[in-house]
């Protein structure tokens, strides 16, 4: 069978939860802490792909350390 790779931006939110945001997937999910992300990220993958022949799914997360705003 397939393997379904996905990457999700994560981020810390200012009350000390977390979210998780699919980079290239329509998916985004929350969290009180990374674990508990863990697994609402799971869910959230299993509700949006319930429909798809995919019996692994790689998961990458990825934060940002530095946003900035260049203009030349």
């Amino acid at each position: 069978m397939a393997l379904k790779q996905i990457v999700f931006e994560v981020g810390p939110l200012e009350d000390g939860t977390w979210t998780a945001a699919g980079i290239g997937d329509d998916i985004f999910t929350q969290g009180t802490d990374i674990e508990d992300l863990k697994v609402n990220t799971v869910e959230a993958i299993r509700a949006h792909f319930y429909d798809e022949d995919c019996d692994k799914f790689e998961v990458r997360f990825a934060q940002v350390v530095s946003q900035f705003v260049f203009a030349a």
